[in-house]
């Protein structure tokens, strides 16, 4: 019965499903847009098949209510609804809601007042009225009681002159004051305070401490009142100084007192003394004469004086120092330093006075030159030599010679004291060789300046002397020691006379506008200074030049000796001009013009007539300017028909 009753029922469940089938697929389903459809009352989804009238969710509008401008007293305003549902708006125009104005209260300016509505527009405006104004206070007006337009000027008066305040008494500046409101103002008529013109009474200490040895101070400029009274205090004392008050910065208390040496010695050029344990280093002054020569600041306590080129007596001061503190005593002493007479070097072309002939440069000699040409009897050179101790001293001569039998005789001040044999033929100097011997001999000198000349001075049984060349001297030293300040009375540096001798002269010949140098023969004279004189000055622009190196320049008075004779019967009238140069003028082009620059003097010879060979001084001098170093002096005839011989021109230095 079950399976039947199944099986009837699938076929009633089967036929019904095919009834339903066959149905659904005979019926129209309608589309619906998403988006809503208005007008002015109602909203709805429109259909989106054929069938376009057909609506979906028909319904009335949900209005809420919005504004969006409000209404103001002059524009209306604007409230706006919209559907809830779909969002469909309309709009409604509000009324404007015309001004308000508050005419219990008046509102105004400087100038008007008026009545006022919440937006600001005005009615019952016009301008204040009524009312008096006051240096304190403006009008105010009738109508609205509102304060309006400007004070009234002050009553400032005449300015108030200022009042100096005193040490005890307030002063006040100057000032107006308004005689309305009794209120201040000052030069500028600008509004201030009564304390702002006070001047405070005060004592003035402007200048800073004041103080004595123990005390600093404050002191009133006015009146001399005394105010910060107290001793001085902290600060060191050092060696300079005492304690340097922190207050009023015042030295104030004793300084450390630096110790000097003692114990000073000199010795063997050895300056030696007892040093102090405080200082770090010692200032040493030399002086002579109180001149101070030598100064020296050394941390030892002896100093080297063998090189420092001190000679005498001298006064030495020594100060301890610590750091840049000296101390104020200071230990002196008295000592000599000796020289002693060394060997004394003397080349023979500085004693040479017949430059242009005789002078030989050559690189091989000794300091460069030597002296040739020595010729002529009477030639030779002339050394000046000074002798601190007077006594014999040998003398080293260095020599060439390309002859035997040659020599010299040596001259001390005037008189014949030796002669030098060259006894060695060495041959004659040469620029490829110099090979100078030596020969000795010795003199007697004095104290003083000595003058020593060697000169060819012979006889015609032995030629003359012969002939050599000079190289160098030496006057060799004894080892006795001086004190050189015994000397004072000398010049030490160079004699103050100068004898250049007619024979030792250069002779000097015009030819073509220039001047040619040689050797001219002097003449044996017993009245002659040195036995010997030049002549033969016979033609204008003839004359002799000589060479003078001195160690220190100067004016030198010139004294010319001369002789001269009688000439047809009557005196010479003799004219010899003189000129000067620090060189040597052997390629000197003669112009009258270029001439002049050299020229000294024209000098008119004045003598009283001896005769020939006899000298006689000119009584005319004239000055001239040496320099340090080289000099050549030269002397020219000018005179045509007149002569004269030279025995020697003197320069005597002129002391002021």
């Amino acid at each position: 019965i079950l399976d039947k009753w199944v099986n009837f029922m699938s076929k009633k469940i089967l036929l019904f499903l095919i009834l339903i089938l066959g149905l659904t697929s005979c019926v129209h389903t309608h589309t619906f847009s998403e988006k809503w459809s208005s007008d002015d009352n109602k909203h709805w989804h429109a259909a989106t098949c054929e069938h376009t009238d057909e609506k979906q969710d028909l319904g009335d509008h949900e209005w809420i209510e919005g504004i969006i401008n409000n209404p103001t007293c002059e524009n209306s305003g604007l409230k706006v609804y919209t559907c809830k549902t779909c969002g469909q708006t309309k709009e409604e125009s509000i009324a404007a809601t015309g001004h308000s104005y508050d005419t219990n209260v008046w509102k105004g300016n400087g100038a008007k007042h008026w009545h006022e509505c919440s937006c600001g527009a005005k009615t019952s405006e016009e301008e204040h009225t009524g009312g008096t104004a006051t240096c304190e206070e403006r009008a105010v007006c009738s109508v609205c009681h509102l304060s309006y337009g400007e004070y009234e000027e002050h009553n400032y008066g005449d300015l108030i002159p200022m009042v100096n305040k005193t040490c005890t008494n307030d002063g006040m500046a100057a000032h107006y004051q308004c005689s309305d409101c009794e209120k201040y103002f000052d030069t500028e008529k600008n509004e201030v305070s009564y304390d702002s013109l006070i001047i405070t009474a005060s004592h003035q200490y402007e200048a800073g401490y004041q103080s004595d040895d123990t005390n600093h101070w404050l002191e009133c400029e006015i009146c001399g009142d005394v105010s910060s009274l107290s001793t001085h205090e902290g600060g060191e004392a050092t060696y300079g100084s005492g304690p340097i008050c922190t207050i009023c910065e015042k030295e104030y208390g004793d300084k450390l007192v630096l110790p000097i040496v003692s114990n000073i010695n000199y010795e063997a050029g050895l300056l030696t003394f007892d040093g102090v344990a405080e200082a770090t280093s010692y200032q040493v002054i030399i002086k002579k004469e109180d001149v101070e020569v030598f100064a020296n600041n050394i941390t030892e306590t002896s100093l080297d004086l063998s090189e420092a080129g001190l000679a005498g007596s001298y006064q030495v001061e020594i100060y301890s120092r610590n750091g840049v503190y000296v101390s104020d005593d200071v230990a002196t002493y008295s000592f000599t330093i000796f020289s002693i007479i060394e060997d004394i070097v003397i080349e023979a072309e500085i004693g040479l006075q017949a430059y242009a002939n005789m002078y030989k440069a050559n690189n091989l000699a000794h300091g460069g030159a030597y002296v040739g040409s020595i010729d002529n009897c009477g030639q030779g050179v002339t050394l000046d030599y000074f002798c601190y101790v007077a006594g014999e001293y040998e003398v080293d001569a260095y020599y060439m010679t390309g002859v035997e039998g040659a020599y010299h005789n040596v001259y001390v001040n005037g008189k014949k004291q030796a002669r030098l044999d060259y006894s060695v033929v060495t041959g004659w100097g040469s620029s490829d060789a110099i090979n100078t011997a030596k020969t000795s001999t010795t003199l007697t000198l004095e104290k003083g300046w000595n003058k020593i000349v060697v000169i060819k001075d012979g006889i015609e049984q032995d030629n003359w002397g012969g002939y050599a060349e000079l190289d160098f001297f030496i006057v060799k030293g004894t080892g006795v020691t001086y004190n050189v300040d015994d000397y004072s009375e000398y010049n030490l540096i160079a004699p103050d006379k100068y004898r250049l001798e007619g024979e030792q002269a250069s002779f000097i010949n015009r030819v073509d506008s220039q001047w040619v140098f040689s050797n001219l023969v002097p003449f044996y004279s017993e009245n002659a200074s040195s036995k010997y004189m030049i002549g033969g000055i016979d033609a204008v622009g003839q004359g002799l030049e000589w060479h003078l190196n001195i160690n220190r320049g100067g004016k030198y008075r010139v004294t010319v000796v001369y002789a001269y004779d009688v000439w047809h019967g009557g005196n010479y009238d003799v004219k010899l001009s003189f000129y000067h140069s620090n060189t040597h003028l052997r390629n000197f082009v003669m112009t009258n013009e270029n001439l002049q620059q050299y020229k000294i003097t024209d000098l008119q010879i004045d003598g009283v007539y001896q005769g020939w060979g006899v000298p006689v001084v000119n009584s005319t001098t004239f000055d001239i300017d040496l320099v340090e170093g080289d000099n050549f002096i030269y002397l020219t005839k000018e005179l045509q028909d007149v002569y004269c011989q030279i025995d020697y021109i003197e320069l005597t230095e002129i002391i002021d």
